[in-house]
């Protein structure tokens, strides 16, 4: 199932994870607004949704083919 998600989308899921792991409750909610709000101001989400309700190939285009690939600077995009 895991293969079938966003490369990058799985790389800020981790992220999150680590940094949310030394967080207060507030600040791990004001960390995934962020997220969310990073995800709406990139390609990968609308990628996302084009793939699987508009066109229904389910066969998304990812910016990444991996997290192999993916840079340490698309993941900080996340969190900045």
């Amino acid at each position: 199932m895991l293969g079938n998600m966003s490369p990058l989308a799985l790389c800020v899921v981790h992220e999150q994870i680590i940094r949310g792991s030394k967080l207060s409750v507030k600040e791990v909610f004001e960390m995934e607004y962020g997220i969310s709000q990073g995800f709406m101001n990139h390609t990968e989400f609308f990628e996302g949704v084009r793939a699987l309700l508009v066109d229904k190939t389910k066969d998304p285009n990812w910016k990444f083919k991996s997290v192999d690939a993916v840079p340490r600077s698309e993941v900080e995009y996340f969190f900045n």
